[in-house]
């Protein structure tokens, strides 16, 4: 992973999209999906605290991760 910041504000991460699996049924058949982890002390710096409540907004080729107020999930 890799990072660039500009004035301790604006972050930008490099990660990968990795290979998950998950089982079909009871049958011993597995499915590829992709998965993004998204993890480090930096979601600290950046307001991001665990138990934070949040909003995934998606459009093609991108994702946004907003903090929201846990009464509005």
């Amino acid at each position: 992973m890799s990072h660039s910041s500009t004035n301790g504000k604006a972050s930008k991460r490099h990660l990968k999209v990795y290979r998950g699996h998950f089982q079909l049924g009871h049958r011993h058949t597995f499915k590829s999906h992709p998965v993004i982890r998204l993890g480090g002390l930096y979601l600290t710096h950046l307001d991001f605290q665990i138990g934070d409540a949040i909003e995934v907004s998606t459009e093609q080729g991108r994702i946004i991760i907003t903090k929201v107020n846990p009464a509005n999930v």
